[in-house]
């Protein structure tokens, strides 16, 4: 599947809540720095 976001902040912190629920495989193009991810790492519900 393919899913467009409003921005990469969104869609990478979609993509974390996916992945946690296990049993699924999500590739991302954008590369975050350590902050940025423990930023994101934080949203995810």
């Amino acid at each position: 599947a393919v899913a467009e976001f409003p921005n990469d902040e969104a869609g990478m912190t979609f993509l974390l809540a996916l992945g946690k629920l296990g049993n699924v495989r999500t590739t991302t193009l954008r590369a975050f720095d350590m902050q940025q991810f423990a930023e994101l790492v934080k949203k995810i519900p």
